[in-house]
Formats: structure tokens, sequence, C-alpha cells
């Protein structure tokens, strides 16, 4: 069997990755805040809109109410503002905030520990 060539770069999408927090008194857990997430920008873009979003939530860069999620650059400032949708989970009451917006995953961990 031949393998299958990889895409060369300049044909993959380009990524942007966004930190986030979630302003509660309650800690969430990494489901719960993924939930949330992903309603609010469902409800916003719609499922066409959610799938060209390619969002992808990192679990191992969650934690105390903060995390890094995956978004193609043509979908960033739909993202944000789809975070305004987001206003309670499990019926406690939050906000989810953007913390900032970077191409380099390593850049992040400046944004989460703010």
């Amino acid at each position: 069997m031949e393998k299958i060539k990889p895409l060369l770069p300049s044909l993959r999408e380009k990524k942007r990755y966004v930190a986030f927090e979630i302003v509660s008194e309650k800690q969430f857990s990494f489901k719960q805040a993924s939930e949330a997430v992903l309603d609010a920008a469902l409800k916003y873009s719609g499922v066409k809109g959610l799938a060209d979003m390619g969002l992808i939530i990192l679990k191992e860069k969650f934690k105390k109410n903060k995390g890094v999620m995956r978004v193609c650059t043509k979908y960033t400032n739909s993202l944000k503002a789809s975070f305004c949708l987001a206003k309670n989970i499990d019926k406690e009451p939050m906000i989810l905030k953007s913390l900032g917006v970077s191409g380099v995953l390593k850049k992040m961990d400046k944004c989460l520990a703010s």
C-alpha cells in the first residue's frame, strides 16, 4: 500500500490559540466549561459555522477556570463574540472572557498566569 502524502504547509488551515477565563464564584470541570463554550459558539455561528471554526478546547491547558482553545484564524472574532452568549453553567451565573490570542501555544502560558 502506498503512503498518503501530508498536506503542504501552504494548504493547511492557519490556527490561533485563544486563552479564556470563566469568571464565577464556583470552580467548574473541563467538561462543564467545554460544553458551555461549544454551546455558545453553536448559538452564535450555527452548526456549519462551528464546523468551519475547527474549535478544539485543550484539556491539558485547563486549570482553575482558565484554559486555551484552538480555532481557525478566520473565526477568531466570531468565537470571541460568541462568549457573550454564555451566561451560566448548571444554573450558576458566570462570565466567559478572552485573555489573549496568539499563533503560538507557548505564549498562552503567560496569559493564563496573569
